[in-house]
């Protein structure tokens, strides 16, 4: 069953065909990079760009592709205390046989203080960890200690005609309206989703 705008921002994109543009590309690099680690090797990644260009989604979709998965934890930058990353540390020493996935959306939030216990905790990270971290902040806006422990992929939104596609193969009832949700847009994808959901709501009560 084909899900509408609503329910896949609500659910979040289950695959890789899901996500558009430098997200899409993305996800398919690291998620083969996640099925090929058998051995463990713990993975950071660092994903920043602007609001909506798809980098939430593919950190999502790169979560699920570890296996086996313990658990998967979703926290906030500005939830990212002192004292919890001294938990993560003190943790660091058990040596898990399952994947602990940790996502940090906007990790340019966290204190001065939690960044730097961050660092440490980054630098003795064990097997069967993997962090992956968003920022609405640019490259140059983080620190490049904080940079230089991860993977770190600046995502950009993608062109106008792709959100145009994506919208046109999934709801193609939107006729001509999904070029003109895609141009006002900017390769915002949330928001094409959004307004594309409110067009159709305002149809189905016309």
């Amino acid at each position: 069953m084909n899900l509408t705008p609503e329910q896949l921002i609500q659910r979040g994109p289950e695959a890789v065909e899901d996500l558009i543009g430098k997200a899409h590309l993305v996800a398919r690099i690291y998620q083969n990079k996640a099925l090929a680690n058998t051995e463990g090797v713990p993975l950071k990644l660092l994903l920043s760009g602007e609001p909506g260009c798809g980098k939430s989604a593919a950190s999502n979709v790169v979560s699920r592709s570890f296996a086996p998965v313990f658990e998967v934890v979703h926290v906030s930058g500005c939830q990212v205390t002192a004292e919890l990353v001294r938990d993560w540390i003190l943790g660091a020493h058990h040596k898990p046989m399952a994947w602990v996935v940790r996502i940090i959306e906007e990790v340019d939030k966290i204190s001065q203080q939690a960044e730097v216990l961050m660092l440490q905790y980054l630098d003795i990270m064990p097997n069967y960890h993997a962090m992956i971290c968003t920022s609405n902040a640019s490259m140059g806006e983080l620190s490049d200690r904080f940079q230089s422990r991860f993977s770190a992929v600046e995502v950009t939104r993608p062109e106008t005609e792709e959100v145009t596609r994506f919208l046109m193969d999934r709801w193609p009832e939107l006729g001509v309206e999904a070029v003109r949700i895609a141009k006002a847009n900017g390769g915002d994808v949330r928001a094409s989703l959004n307004d594309a959901q409110s067009h159709l709501d305002l149809a189905e009560f016309s």
